[in-house]
């Protein structure tokens, strides 16, 4: 059993999907969108500068997403929003972990809207 839990929190440290709450400590990230931007390479951020609300954007890096609506929706703590800019409002050591998920597991979990993807954020005040 020990080796098992070792073994599953070896195979997350490796998933470029899924970011840890030490990963992002160590990124000095203060917030989540900092958290995801320097340490998920394999996505690409957008921010408007100059915009009163802030958009932003996230989108999947590669061929795929030159052809097809790539956005992602923002899971925090079960609650499903598309307002990226949240990610800003969230402290980076009140984060748990960061998951993003494929468009199919996403839509799997959270229906069609999640039909990008997903980024699933769990915080210590979410906790149960």
């Amino acid at each position: 059993m020990f080796d098992q839990t070792r073994q599953m929190a070896k195979s997350e440290r490796d998933d470029p999907n899924f970011i840890t709450r030490e990963e992002i400590a160590k990124s000095q990230a203060r917030n989540g969108w900092e958290a995801l931007r320097w340490n998920a390479r394999h996505l690409v951020l957008t921010e408007q500068r100059g915009v009163l609300d802030g958009r932003v954007g996230v989108q999947h890096r590669g061929p795929d997403s030159l052809f097809t609506n790539d956005n992602l929706v923002l899971i925090i703590d079960g609650i499903l929003t598309t307002e990226m800019a949240r990610l800003r409002q969230i402290p980076a050591s009140m984060i748990e972990s960061i998951q993003i998920l494929s468009a199919r597991n996403a839509v799997l979990l959270y229906g069609s809207d999640a039909g990008g993807g997903a980024i699933v954020v769990k915080t210590s005040s979410g906790r149960r």
